[in-house]
């Protein structure tokens, strides 16, 4: 008996450690069932490169890149480097995915630690891939040893409408810095002379954005409109409607009587129009008839004159005997002539 209770002792243990199991079990499956979505839509920031050696005084370039497997509208971060061993010369952002910087990424070597900031919108529908580009930081080795790059914090805001924080983790970078061969002094002069460019060029002022603002102002017709109660302007629209129709009631009244009007006249005055109508036609017709005779008569009479021309071609005298008449008509114009002049002269003479 006391067996058969030990017996029954040591199978609940059993059963309430297998229970505990399997519980623990559910739980671990549903907690990797919630971080698999969270984990399909991470997004994470890294450096490129991740690690390199440079000598001492070498100037080298280090880009902050983004993942993003769904799309994201905005980046933040700020990057922590030993002074030591690093400085940063540039902040480069001119083929950045960002659209708009909240504040223009800045940098700082003060300290034993110091930093570079950056926060920046993408415009909608966000950014989706792989590398994107945010800034590129040109730094310069200062000493020799080996130091790091980390994000001491960054935000990557999904383009959810909710503004939800997907990144996931953030890389880091390490670089050697190595002892370098003394360059000739003019290699160090122009360095020199580059870098004190490149300091004048970064630590000018950024220009202040320009912000526009547009209103849009309602005129004061409008405004005095919106300040009546709704139930005046329900009325005042009603009234307006109502004037309408009547207008347009009018107005459809006095063409109907103008157009029964204007058949009335047309009907008691076809008979008229029909009459001048004819008469018009009439008196057209005559005219075409005279003048058809008038045609008529006219080429009988060519035809009759021409006939008659042609009928004394024959009694037409030679060309000799129109110089005969010509000569002799001359010559007894000539004697007629003298004779009148002695018939003259005998007057004088008795006179």
């Amino acid at each position: 008996m006391e067996k058969e209770i030990i017996y029954r002792k040591t199978d609940a243990k059993h059963n309430a450690k297998r229970t505990r199991n399997f519980c623990v079990f559910l739980a671990f499956l549903f907690c990797v069932s919630l971080a698999m979505p969270a984990a399909a839509e991470a997004a994470n920031l890294y450096f490129s490169p991740v690690s390199g050696n440079y000598a001492q005084g070498e100037n080298f370039t280090v880009s902050i890149l983004v993942n993003a497997e769904k799309p994201v509208n905005a980046v933040s971060g700020t990057i922590s480097f030993n002074t030591k061993y690093l400085e940063v010369l540039s902040l480069s952002y001119a083929s950045s995915i960002i659209n708009l910087w909240v504040v223009n990424p800045t940098f700082s070597n003060k300290g034993s630690t110091g930093n570079v900031n950056f926060e920046g919108v993408i415009f909608n529908p966000g950014y989706t891939g792989f590398q994107g580009r945010v800034i590129d930081v040109v730094f310069r080795a200062k000493s020799i040893g080996s130091t790091n790059l980390v994000y001491s914090n960054s935000a990557i805001l999904a383009n959810d409408g909710e503004g939800t924080n997907v990144a996931s983790s953030s890389g880091s970078a390490t670089f050697n810095i190595i002892k370098s061969q003394a360059p000739p002094q003019e290699v160090l002069e122009k360095i020199k002379k580059i870098e004190e460019d490149i300091k004048t060029i970064t630590e000018k002022p950024a220009p202040k954005p320009v912000v526009i603002v547009q209103t849009s102002e309602a005129p004061p017709i409008l405004k005095f409109w919106n300040s009546l109660p709704a139930w005046l302007r329900g009325s005042v629209i009603a009234a307006v409607s109502i004037l309408t129709l009547i207008f347009l009631f009018i107005i459809g009244s006095l063409l109907l009587i103008v157009m029964v009007w204007l058949w009335g006249h047309v009907w008691r005055r076809r008979q008229i129009w029909a009459y001048n109508v004819k008469r018009f036609f009439l008196t057209l017709l005559l005219l075409l008839g005279l003048a058809r005779r008038e045609l008529k008569g006219d080429i009988l009479y060519g035809v009759h004159e021409f006939k008659e021309e042609f009928s004394h071609a024959g009694d037409i005298p030679s060309f000799r005997m129109v110089l005969i008449n010509y000569c002799l008509f001359w010559k007894s114009n000539k004697t007629i002539l003298h004779q009148e002049r002695r018939l003259a002269l005998n007057l004088k003479f008795e006179i």
